[in-house]
């Protein structure tokens, strides 16, 4: 303002690019990662807790036990080491061409990549995660194939897979629970509102044999003051298994299911609650600073009316289930007319498919998310049933987990940039925010943050991949020489 007559200002300095390219891409992706792993593992432990012990006081102290920590650090430095992975692979190939085999199958190079993670996940996780990643590539898979018209596009095929998977798992629940997963027996055992000794009790009875000297004590043990002891020969005589559902001789069967059906609803309730309210508060932090009475009436109705909706799904599957049971003991289900043998596959099948068309009752997009989750529990009781031994079966997975998890994230992430409209529009919207697809958009410059320029060019990347692919600017969020300006 003040140069002498003749002088040259200086120079504008560059602005200092501390972080650029590849590592930009490497650092915030595992950054993302370990906060978005570290934090969730954490909140849903918490979260179970007080759910399990009603006390949030507890909740909030477990956040800081070494043990949790030390498994919550584990999960976020799986998950950064997953993202780390795919965006790196996805950036370094992104001046492939889509018509040569490695552009047009980047997204499954990058996918394995980062499934191999797995090999670093927490303990008890990895095989569960598999096998759920393996059930979401199988159905993506299908509506791929669905979409190109290589198979048929059945209206209700989720219904049909969740009678069919509910009538696997209702077999196990009855009369081989040893083959569930242990912490999905216990969450269907606290839903079901039954003992373990009412549902063993049953099983003898309904394969037309006598109780054990043990369980008959453990049953009439846990009987209510004044109510007969069950006898040993209980399949014997009429009604026999109705007794042992409801431990109530002056009870018929329709106003036992009356009374448990509310019941049922309730317990559901409890649960559901949280499961809708925590995602309202947790991924809606903006419009709550915002607008808090907005969000508060918007927030208020879809957690009233998504709990109200699962409890009512949840509790009808639990009353159909057992009102089935009873049901078809009564026509002549039972082992006194059709044999044990007729009697256990009646019984756990029938009353099991039945029960899964509770599902109708559930939003339509939920109801492909409930029967993939019990599918991939009756896929686990079909290997847990196997008569390998335990030993051989645990050196399997072991073996197995981590180049099937592989695959199954390479299906899934192909998809995701090759064929998005294959996937479904939530797990769509998750991925975006998590993944790289390649599009060179403003999804990746918001990936990137901070690490990516806010402007709207292109480095170009050495070349284009032939589908419109583009790398983002990567820098310092102060901006780049040549950029756009704001």
């Amino acid at each position: 303002k003040n140069l002498p007559a003749g002088e040259e200002p200086p120079p504008t300095p560059k602005p200092v690019r501390p972080l650029s390219g590849l590592p930009a891409v490497a650092l915030a992706s595992a950054l993302r990662g370990f906060v978005l792993g570290y934090g969730g593992y954490a909140a849903l432990t918490a979260l179970g807790v007080a759910l399990r012990e009603r006390l949030w006081r507890r909740a909030a102290s477990v956040l800081l036990d070494g043990k949790h920590a030390r498994e919550a650090s584990r999960f976020g430095g799986f998950l950064a080491a997953a993202l780390l992975a795919h965006n790196s692979v996805m950036h370094a190939t992104r001046g492939l061409d889509a018509k040569t085999p490695w552009g047009h199958y980047r997204g499954a190079l990058a996918g394995a990549a980062g499934g191999a993670a797995l090999a670093i996940a927490p303990p008890g996780f990895s095989r569960p995660a598999t096998l759920l990643l393996m059930v979401r590539a199988f159905e993506v898979s299908v509506r791929n194939a669905a979409r190109r018209g290589w198979v048929p596009d059945l209206p209700h095929a989720d219904v049909a897979l969740m009678s069919l998977a509910s009538a696997r798992v209702m077999y196990c629940w009855i009369f081989q629970w040893p083959a569930l997963d242990p912490g999905y027996h216990r969450f269907i055992m606290r839903i079901g509102g039954v003992s373990r000794e009412q549902l063993d009790a049953l099983a003898t009875v309904l394969k037309g044999r006598k109780l054990d000297d043990g369980l008959h004590a453990r049953f009439n043990a846990a009987l209510p003051p004044g109510v007969a002891p069950l006898r040993v020969d209980a399949w014997r005589h009429r009604g026999a298994e109705a007794r042992v559902m409801h431990n109530a001789p002056q009870k018929s069967s329709l106003r036992f299911l009356a009374e448990y059906w509310p019941t049922a609803i309730l317990r559901s309730l409890r649960m559901y609650l949280p499961v809708y309210a925590v995602p309202a508060v947790v991924l809606r932090l903006s419009e709550i600073v915002s607008d808090p009475a907005a969000w508060a009436q918007k927030a208020g109705k879809e957690v009233a009316v998504g709990s109200a909706r699962s409890a009512l799904f949840l509790g009808s599957f639990c009353a159909i289930g057992w009102g089935a049971v009873l049901g078809i003991s009564k026509i002549g289900g039972n082992a006194r007319v059709v044999g044990g043998r007729g009697a256990e596959a009646m019984h756990g099948t029938l009353s099991g498919a039945l029960c899964g068309l509770a599902v109708l009752l559930e939003k339509r997009s939920r109801r492909i998310e409930l029967a993939l989750f019990v599918f991939s529990h009756a896929l686990r009781t079909g290997w847990r049933g196997t008569p390998l031994t335990r030993r051989t079966k645990d050196r399997v997975e072991t073996l197995a987990t981590v180049p099937l998890g592989m695959c199954a994230v390479a299906a899934m992430t192909h998809a995701f940039v090759r064929h998005p409209e294959s996937v479904r529009r939530s797990y769509l919207k998750i991925m975006r925010r998590l993944l790289d697809d390649g599009s060179g958009k403003a999804q990746r410059r918001k990936l990137l943050w901070p690490f990516v320029q806010r402007g709207g060019a292109s480095d170009g990347g050495g070349g284009g991949s032939g589908s419109g692919e583009a790398a983002p600017m990567l820098a310092s969020p102060v901006g780049r020489t040549g950029a756009r300006k704001r």
